[in-house]
């Protein structure tokens, strides 16, 4: 251990000094966050062909010998007058730290979270290099690997968190790396480094520290410290949680704390409440064996509890929203489950070199509770939206709708979630653009959707959360007993002048549903094709119009048009679209407009016109 010492990078040459790490604060400070981000990047580091990951939470309050032990392990004789500076400083965490040094001299219990993962490619890579797992959590910032960027995470952001919860700012690394290309997969030997991420402090001694400092091996100038290997960090870690043999990581966070938890909590308690947090945002892979996760505490160097987390009742409806049967379109009675299909056209990357776009689709699924199905308590009428890393990102509320009978719970598997074809694979790579760093919700705006789309993107979202509202509001309103052809349809639900009866083949069409939520019109339609079709298939086309009283009328911009019978994008312009149907005696579609040249109260007093219209392509 005397080969090991703390060094901290000095004040660069411009002399600029910081508070600390700012992307700490990018993130809600909660459990459910440090949650998330620690499966998901178990979930990423999965070794080839491995299926699913092996996740333990373990919490510890460490006395005595164990204690001591760790204490060694992260050089804290080394690091306390670090920290003594830190907490005589301006910076947010001082007050923090003083706490920390003060229950230590009064011979406090040390708490710990230990978070290990198995079966994982671990911490492999060089010091510096940006194509291994090591470097970018313990050295950059702002730097993710691929994988991660091709699965949960994607910004280099959320390894924040785990100094975020150390009352210190610190944590410290353990791991056993494959070597990548070997199979059946090999290990390296064992790595160990810890990192501070401190403000800028004044040592006693005159030394100005930016701030981030590592415990390990000093280097051959004796400028950083960089990772322990082999027996050397098998000796370091001896007798603390830090030990470990098989493939994976294993990170401690020191003086764990809660921030924003003003007084700290009993360790039953957090442990339960991790437990809750897993299912509540990982119940798609624990359904699909693709997560193992284990919660542990130990108190006085004994197990007072040990779970292995399964999906309990609290998710159990969205469980059936996931993976019943359907029973149809509609989800009206008790424990009835309905899904429906919705097209989205993925809009064009910058990195794309042809101008090809595919359309594809994403699931919706409506499961009623009641009967034997308990109604979530804070997630009714909710619905969880999945993708490919299959956590939940948010439990988003669809516009509007009033449902009737029982409550309701639904579910929208998108990206790989929804499937393996090239299309899913393009919308997956849209929605983890649309990611905040937290990766919590979808949203327009996001660095990374502006840096690898062109502009205009984020309609692609507003279409597919209009459209995904409209159908989770028709699966949960019973069927018209009175649908007719399509112009009678629109006459009766717009009242329009004059009965709307038309000679031509081509204009029979049957309207399932329309709605208006200021500015935006959703009509959803079937067109019913030509009766002799060509190898050339038909064309679909149509107008929308608002009217008033006087048959005046004004064009309502289309914005999208979405069908999941559609092989190529519809062609628009202003208020009019059509698009070539091959294959198919009729078409259902959905399209969407919007009356932003209206005020409200005029648009609402208004009535849409509809013209579809079906020709065949000689």
């Amino acid at each position: 251990m005397s080969e090991l010492n703390w060094i901290f990078d000095p004040i660069p040459p411009s002399g600029e000094i910081t508070g600390g790490d700012v992307t700490q604060y990018v993130f809600p400070r909660k459990l459910d966050t440090l949650v998330r981000e620690a499966i998901q990047n178990s979930n990423d580091q999965r070794l080839p062909g491995n299926d699913s990951a092996h996740i333990v939470f373990e919490f510890h309050d460490l006395t005595g010998d164990a204690k001591q032990q760790l204490l060694l392990a992260l050089g804290w004789g080394h690091l306390e007058p670090h920290l003594g500076a830190v907490a005589k400083s301006a910076s947010l965490i001082a007050g923090r730290v003083q706490d920390t040094l003060d229950g230590e001299a009064s011979g406090a219990p040390l708490r710990v979270l230990a978070i290990k993962d198995f079966g994982t490619k671990g911490l492999f890579g060089g010091e510096d290099s940006v194509d291994g797992n090591f470097a970018p959590l313990c050295r950059h910032r702002l730097v993710t690997t691929h994988d991660k960027a091709m699965g949960g995470g994607s910004h280099g952001l959320g390894k924040a968190v785990l100094w975020a919860f150390s009352s210190i700012a610190t944590a410290a690394f353990s791991s056993v790396p494959w070597v990548p290309g070997v199979h059946p997969p090999s290990a390296d030997p064992l790595r160990f480094i810890v990192r501070a991420d401190l403000p800028y402090h004044l040592m006693p001694s005159g030394e100005r520290c930016k701030g981030s400092g590592w415990w390990g091996s000093p280097n051959k100038s004796g400028d950083r410290a960089e990772s322990v290997r082999g027996d050397a960090a098998t000796s370091a870690v001896s007798s603390t949680a830090l030990e470990r043999s098989e493939l994976g990581t294993t990170v401690v966070i020191p003086w764990f704390f809660e921030p924003s938890e003003e007084e700290p909590r009993a360790l039953l308690e957090i442990a339960s409440d991790t437990a809750s947090s897993i299912r509540k945002w990982f119940w798609p892979s624990l359904t699909e064996d693709r997560l193992r996760a284990e919660v542990r505490v130990f108190e006085s160097g004994a197990i007072t509890m040990e779970e292995n987390v399964r999906p309990d009742a609290s998710v159990a409806a969205f469980i059936s929203a996931w993976k019943d049967p359907a029973s149809g379109e509609h989800a009206i009675e008790p424990e009835e489950t309905a899904e429906r299909s919705v097209a989205i056209t993925p809009p064009k990357r910058r990195s794309d070199s042809g101008t090809s776009v595919k359309v594809g689709q994403v699931k919706v699924r409506v499961h009623r509770t009641g009967g034997s199905t308990p109604t979530p308590a804070a997630d009714s009428e909710r619905v969880a939206l999945v993708r490919g890393a299959l956590m939940v990102v948010e439990y988003w509320r669809p516009k509007g709708g009033q449902y009737g009978g029982d409550g309701w719970v639904g579910v929208l598997k998108a990206g790989t979630a929804h499937g393996d074809e090239l299309s899913d694979d393009d919308i997956e790579a849209f929605l983890r653009a649309c990611e905040p760093p937290a990766h919590d919700k979808w949203e327009k705006g996001t660095n990374r959707l502006q840096s690898e789309y062109f502009r205009g993107a984020g309609k692609q979202l507003e279409e597919l959360f209009n459209n995904a509202s409209h159908h989770v509001n028709e699966m949960c309103k019973p069927t018209p007993a009175n649908a007719v052809s399509g112009p009678q349809r629109l006459a009766k639900m717009f009242r329009l002048p004059g009965d709307g009866s038309s000679s031509s083949e081509g204009s029979s069409f049957l309207v399932h549903h329309q709605s208006f939520e200021y500015p935006i019109w959703i009509v959803e339609a079937t067109v019913n094709g030509p009766k002799k079709q060509t190898d050339k298939g038909w064309t679909v086309s149509g107008t929308l119009l608002v009217d008033s009283e006087s048959g005046a009328g004004s064009p309502v911009l289309i914005s999208a048009i979405t069908s999941a019978q559609l092989t190529k994008p519809a062609a628009i312009a202003g208020n009019k679209f059509n698009a070539v149907v091959l294959g198919e005696t009729s078409v259902r579609i959905t399209v969407t407009g919007s009356v932003d040249d209206q005020s409200r109260s005029v648009a609402e007093r208004s009535r849409l016109r509809v013209d579809l219209l079906a020709t065949r392509n000689d």
